[in-house]
């Protein structure tokens, strides 16, 4: 074990360079930062930053315990504290790393994205939630959100990166030496594990929501993942980088690899136009535009641009009918009628 001294935040002085260890590498928490421990003893070995972060100002070399910024901590309603980085949703958060024993490589899908919280409840539950406004934005000096970082495990220092407007997701490495990564633009690639060279591409039907596998069937090699709805951050992303906030119905994709010797390219399949392009708008339930007809005070251009802009802007958290989702209450209903009476 070799950990760059410029390339990673803080290195425990009792690791020898050149020293054997049986490690464990990876991201335990939302600040992005890497973390490499002793898996025998959970000695700390060394960390290094990846995204711009502001959450954690020291690390100490011998423990590895940390000390948290207090002064970006909101502690009165309605006051807005400064500039968090990353935000709730996380430099890294679910969509998962993945490490190359090719290259020594490890593969992390980041985001640069931080936020402005400020207290706006003390209650739990909807419809206060977490009882904070995040006020989510992009990380200070990026244009971009996403980003795939190829980071050694080994020594710390960054072999490549790939940063893109759309939200990176979930990513997987093969012993062919390539990592297939999605992002929030419908976007599915395979990437060069030693030099991040984009060597295939495809469109989906939806957010590349899914987790890549890869398996065999009769001799042939196929890579698979899903795409769709699910993600509810996938439309925030997208409208931080000025892509259309885009959702679909649910789909699973099956690619099959060349029968070429070596890193050939991936053949892609035949897909039906449906496929290909996203799926169609749906519309809110007619019964609720119809239940209102009598009273309205809009022409029908109205709700249809009313409509197309709730599934464009709102639907990611409130449900494509109105009907609540995991992060956003429900805006039509027993429940809604009763709490707004």
């Amino acid at each position: 074990m070799e950990p760059d001294e410029e390339a990673t935040w803080s290195i425990n002085p009792e690791l020898e360079r050149g020293d054997r260890r049986r490690v464990m590498t990876g991201f335990p928490g939302k600040t992005a930062i890497l973390w490499t421990l002793d898996r025998e003893t959970g000695e700390f070995l060394w960390a290094r930053e990846t995204v711009f972060q502001n959450v954690i100002t020291h690390i100490d070399a011998h423990t590895g315990a940390v000390t948290v910024n207090e002064e970006i901590i909101p502690k009165a309603r309605d006051e807005e504290y400064g500039v968090v980085c990353p935000a709730a949703s996380g430099g890294k958060d679910w969509p998962t790393a993945a490490y190359s024993p090719m290259t020594e490589g490890i593969y992390a899908p980041l985001q640069d994205v931080c936020m402005s919280p400020t207290i706006t409840g003390t209650g739990e539950g909807p419809p206060q939630g977490y009882g904070i406004n995040f006020n989510m934005r992009l990380a200070p000096n990026k244009a971009t959100v996403g980003r795939l970082d190829a980071v050694s495990a080994r020594t710390g220092e960054s072999l490549w990166r790939f940063e893109e407007p759309a939200g990176m997701m979930s990513v997987m490495t093969t012993g062919g030496g390539l990592v297939f990564a999605g992002n929030t633009n419908r976007r599915f690639r395979a990437f060069d594990a030693a030099t991040g060279d984009i060597l295939w591409q495809t469109v989906l039907g939806g957010p590349v929501t899914g987790f890549p596998v890869s398996f065999a069937v009769d001799g042939e090699q196929y890579v698979a993942v899903t795409a769709g709805g699910g993600d509810l951050l996938s439309g925030l992303f997208n409208r931080f980088g000025n892509l259309p906030a885009r959702s679909g119905a649910n789909m699973l994709y099956a690619f099959k690899l060349s029968d070429t010797a070596g890193r050939g390219p991936i053949e892609q399949p035949t897909v039906t136009a449906a496929a290909a392009e996203p799926p169609p708008m749906i519309m809110i339930d007619a019964p609720l535009l119809e239940a209102s007809a009598s009273c309205a005070t809009f022409s029908a251009e109205q709700a249809e641009r009313g409509a197309a802009l709730y599934q464009e802007e709102c639907a990611e958290c409130h449900g494509p009918t109105l009907r609540g989702g995991a992060q956003g209450a429900a805006l039509a209903g027993r429940s809604f009628t009763s709490y707004w009476q």
